[in-house]
């Protein structure tokens, strides 16, 4: 644990936290309800008091999300059930947001999720996705704009309708993400692809590849991604 705090202080000592001008990632309006997990945890801060914003677990003891996810007090994930405010819940005791601005951050939890059939792989492959291939992003976001969060996991399908840099950009087909959704993976061939990070004009949104930064992922946690 000591090792894994001296090296998110690294990180961080060397990031710069870049929000764009485009608005947070909200919630999926549209999108149906899903009967199952895929490595989906509900962040909360103030101590579990407020959902936050969604997570993928790519090992018992971290979780994969957006970095202004981390603008927050007490984190706390819950684990391993599709009912919001449900599951086991674990208190983040480090997280490292990526070098340069990147809108990813790692949380370490205080204990392992018990479930460890939850863990899920990310891709390491620094091919971006191609333009027309369709990906899913799960999540408890609000299913209409200053509604509550979602009572239970929600899945919408969207396509990628570019590649720009270190970024993907997504329109939605039977749905886009809104509030709470922020740091969801965007699912696509068994792993997570990239990381949900900002929704634009309901119409989709960006994410960033975790290939592109697969390295700082493995730097700060330990777990390698996969091809």
């Amino acid at each position: 644990m000591n090792h894994f705090r001296r090296a998110f202080l690294a990180v961080l000592c060397g990031a710069v936290l870049v929000v764009g001008p485009q608005t947070p990632a909200s919630a999926i309006a549209g999108g149906t309800t899903t009967s199952s997990l895929h490595g989906q945890v509900q962040i909360w801060n103030n101590g579990g008091a407020d959902f936050r914003c969604t997570g993928s677990l790519i090992h018992v003891h971290y979780v994969l999300t957006a970095a202004h996810c981390l603008h927050s007090s007490r984190l706390v994930v819950k684990a391993g059930d599709k009912r919001l405010g449900s599951g086991q819940r674990i208190i983040v005791d480090g997280t490292a947001a990526a070098p340069k601005g990147y809108d990813m951050a790692v949380l370490h939890l205080a204990s392992n999720v018990t479930q460890s059939n939850l863990v899920v792989p990310y891709s390491r492959d620094t091919a971006l996705l191609k333009t027309g291939v369709t990906v899913a992003i799960r999540g408890w976001g609000q299913t209409e704009e200053n509604g509550p969060p979602a009572s239970t996991l929600r899945v919408c399908s969207l396509q990628v309708k570019r590649s720009i840099g270190s970024e993907l950009e997504l329109e939605g087909l039977d749905g886009v993400p809104l509030n709470g959704d922020s740091g969801a993976a965007v699912w696509q061939n068994n792993r997570v692809q990239a990381v949900f990070t900002h929704s634009d004009d309901a119409l989709g949104g960006l994410s960033v590849p975790t290939g592109f930064l697969a390295g700082w992922i493995k730097s700060v946690s330990g777990v390698d991604g996969i091809d």
